[in-house]
């Protein structure tokens, strides 16, 4: 899945670390929050690339593996 385009994906703060689920895969990744948002390496093979981690909006529900 990997391109020349990076995504960027909201995460929620749980427990102190950054969590949210692949949108292809559904595995939940989970990160620190140190230079949020940022670019991450993936946890997972979708995103050969990487992605962009940023924080979701305080009036969104959060989404993280629960």
């Amino acid at each position: 899945m990997s391109d020349n385009t990076i995504p960027t994906f909201a995460v929620a703060i749980l427990n102190g670390q950054a969590v949210f689920k692949c949108p292809s895969c559904r595995k939940r990744n989970i990160h620190g929050t140190g230079a949020l948002p940022g670019h991450r390496i993936s946890h997972c093979p979708c995103w050969l690339d990487g992605y962009n981690l940023t924080l979701v909006d305080d009036a969104a529900p959060a989404e993280g593996g629960r």
